[in-house]
């Protein structure tokens, strides 16, 4: 069976749409064929400019092992804007219970870029639920301690929740349809290093929660207003996506 479906070019035209089916072993089968049900849709990097969303082109990928129990590879993406590149590793590991993928996202700034708003306007990572609506959602507060609510459903809510910076994590479960399929997801940080303006960057990082369509949506980004990356600036992020 197949536990990620990697779309390193995208889905449907330029719609940063990167993981098209993110599987785990506990959600049903698909009818005539061995696949798990999928949790989602997910993204990565992108910004908003003057209202526009601007985001990047695939330019290849390596290949470490592509085998049934390990894979391991990376692929490379341009900004369209030309400002930054970056490489995303995604890694899986022989496991009996759930799919753990592990990711390093590794951004280098090719020239001088300034971000309006970066709270709002930067998203280093995006999910939703494709086709379901949750009911819960969890998450890190400043501090690093856990916190779980209920998911606001008013069509265009949003809210920004500063997750901290010490491991900090979000999550989607409690599917609203109990006889759904599809599993619950959980965004989680092992470490990060990133340089702003040449200077170690130590902030905090924020979730955007929002609900639209019908659907939770999760951003990840960080607790900044206008950011002015520099040429040699870098964003580099190890997480895992868990299903």
């Amino acid at each position: 069976t197949e536990s990620n479906c990697i779309a390193p070019y995208y889905v449907y035209g330029k719609d940063l749409w990167t993981l098209p089916d993110f599987r785990g072993c506990s959600g049903n089968m698909w009818d005539g064929q061995p696949q798990f049900n999928s949790v989602g849709r997910l993204r990565f990097m992108s910004y908003l400019k003057d209202g526009e969303t601007v985001g990047t082109e695939y330019t290849g990928t390596e290949i470490r092992s592509s085998g049934p129990t390990y894979a391991d590879m990376d692929y490379k993406y341009t900004s369209d804007c030309g400002s930054y590149e970056y490489t995303l590793r995604h890694v899986e590991f022989p496991q009996n219970d759930e799919n753990r993928t592990y990711y390093t996202m590794s951004l280098k700034f090719l020239k001088d870029l300034t971000v309006k708003d970066v709270k709002n306007n930067l998203t280093l990572f995006s999910f939703d639920g494709r086709s379901e609506a949750f009911g819960l959602v969890g998450h890190t507060d400043e501090n690093g301690v856990s916190v779980s609510k209920e998911v606001t459903k008013t069509e265009g809510f949003s809210e920004n929740i500063n997750i901290g910076n010490k491991a900090p994590y979000f999550t989607y479960y409690g599917l609203d349809n109990s006889s759904s399929a599809i599993m619950n997801f959980a965004y989680i940080m092992k470490d990060y290093d990133i340089t702003i303006g040449g200077k170690p960057w130590n902030g905090n990082f924020v979730f955007r929660n929002s609900f639209k369509g019908g659907l939770n949506y999760g951003d990840l980004s960080l607790l900044e207003d206008d950011v002015n990356f520099k040429a040699g600036d870098t964003i580099n992020i190890d997480f895992i996506l868990l299903p």
